[in-house]
Formats: C-alpha cells, sequence, structure tokens
C-alpha cells in the first residue's frame, strides 16, 4: 500500500515536471532573441526616442548629414561608421513625386535590415516628416 502510493506520488511529480518543462520550453521560444533582434535592440540604445503611440516606441537613427543642395532639392547622409575600407558601401538613390512614399519605404527598409519585428514595441526612422523638402 505504501509502495503503491509512493510510486503514484512520483508518477504525478514526474507529470508536473513534464508539464513545466513543456511551459518552460514555451516561454523561451516566446522570448527568444535572434541575432537581428539583438541588433535592433542595440541599435535602439543609440537612438533618439522622438515619440509613442499606442505603446509602439519610435526612435530617429542618428544619420550624419554629408551634402545638402536646396537649390536642386538634393541631400546626401550617412548613416553608421565603416572603418573597413575593404568592405563595399551601399547607396541608396530615391527619386520620385511628393506623397509617392520614399521615405515610408526608406524607414522600412531600416527596420527590416536592424531586424525589427511586427511583434516588437518599436520601430525606428531614418527619415522624420519635419525634415523633409517642402
Amino acid at each position: 500500500m505504501l509502495l503503491l502510493e509512493a510510486s503514484n506520488l512520483l508518477n504525478k511529480c514526474i507529470k508536473d515536471f513534464e508539464n513545466l518543462n513543456l511551459e518552460l520550453e514555451k516561454l523561451v521560444k516566446v522570448f527568444a532573441v535572434t541575432p537581428e533582434g539583438r541588433l535592433a535592440r542595440n541599435v535602439k540604445k543609440l537612438a533618439k526616442h522622438i515619440s509613442s503611440t499606442n505603446e509602439l516606441h519610435i526612435f530617429k537613427l542618428q544619420v550624419k548629414m554629408v551634402h545638402e543642395d536646396k537649390q536642386h532639392n538634393f541631400r546626401h547622409f550617412s548613416l553608421g561608421e565603416c572603418t573597413d575600407i575593404t568592405i563595399p558601401k551601399k547607396i541608396i538613390m530615391m527619386v520620385g513625386m511628393t506623397g509617392a512614399g520614399k521615405s515610408l519605404m526608406l524607414n522600412n527598409m531600416v527596420n527590416y535590415v536592424y531586424g525589427v519585428n511586427f511583434s516588437d514595441n518599436f520601430r525606428f526612422k531614418l527619415i522624420w516628416e519635419d525634415e523633409e523638402f517642402a
């Protein structure tokens, strides 16, 4: 009788342990951070918090203006520093009419490259609306 009770108690403990293990695995999947996610969180520390709406935080990336020509509505910005001259640089040239979505496209590309997921509570903006040409 005592052996049966001990066996039942042991089986219950094993089932409880297995359930806890399953719950832990679910939590690990939910809070797992990919290398891209780590990059996004590290960049967020360097970015400037601009606004918050409905628990979505907007951060402006720190860019450096290299050249501006107001007469021809031309600006050249640099994002980040590259000290290794063997790495090729990437240049994006955006041309289009006002309201065509150039800034939206750049902002979405930046969020994709930095690994910001839809479920994250923050987004990066490279171009802020009040900085656009009129």
